[in-house]
């Protein structure tokens, strides 16, 4: 791998090489497949990876492999379809698509939107209480791509590497960033901002 990289770009060549090693399907998504499409280089400014993987896959197991390969947990995302690991000080977010109608869906525990249930979670946080015990706190919120632009995965070159990508990747940045989605956006933010958000 040249030294040339960045960390992030070492991370995701490393962590699609580990995916494919271990036969899990995949596709990147979200600003990681933005800035690849877009930019043909991760955004320098998106704070993790996006990768898609399918409902079907075993979260524990998915988990397990990673850390074995030197991976931490970050975040297991319970409640969630998702997980969270670093590696080298980079997040790596893995997205749990289930089909739901003509849409691919997947949804996180996030907390509710509103400056009351914010700041009783940053308080909790602090105090180390158990945040389950409030849910009323939380709320499932994520995104949606459309299946028929998303399955079945297509490859692309990368960095001298084969990874994995939507069919049409192109419609699928524009139905998760809307029609604009080529200018950048360093204040993009997914939950006032997305084109594609999908609720539990």
């Amino acid at each position: 791998m040249s030294d040339s990289l960045t960390k992030q770009t070492k991370v995701l060549l490393a962590t699609v090489e580990i995916l494919d090693v271990l036969k899990y399907e995949y596709f990147l998504c979200n600003g990681t497949l933005l800035g690849i499409i877009r930019d043909s280089q991760l955004i320098p400014w998106d704070i993790d990876l996006d990768i898609g993987v399918g409902h079907e896959i075993d979260k524990d197991r998915l988990c397990a492999e990673f850390v074995n390969r030197g991976y931490e947990l970050d975040d297991y995302g319970a409640g969630s379809n998702y997980l969270a690991l670093k590696s080298k000080d980079v997040k790596v977010d893995f997205n749990f698509f289930y089909p739901r109608d003509q849409e691919l869906v997947t949804l996180w525990q996030v907390p509710r939107q509103g400056f009351i249930p914010q700041k009783i979670i940053s308080s909790l946080r602090l105090l180390h209480l158990p945040l389950k015990l409030f849910k009323w706190c939380w709320t499932l919120e994520g995104y949606a791509l459309p299946t028929n632009q998303t399955l079945p995965v297509s490859e692309i070159e990368f960095q001298g590497r084969t990874v994995k990508v939507p069919a049409n990747p192109e419609e699928v940045l524009a139905y998760t960033y809307g029609k604009t989605w080529r200018v950048p956006k360093k204040d993009y933010n997914w939950r006032t901002d997305g084109e594609n958000n999908a609720r539990g």
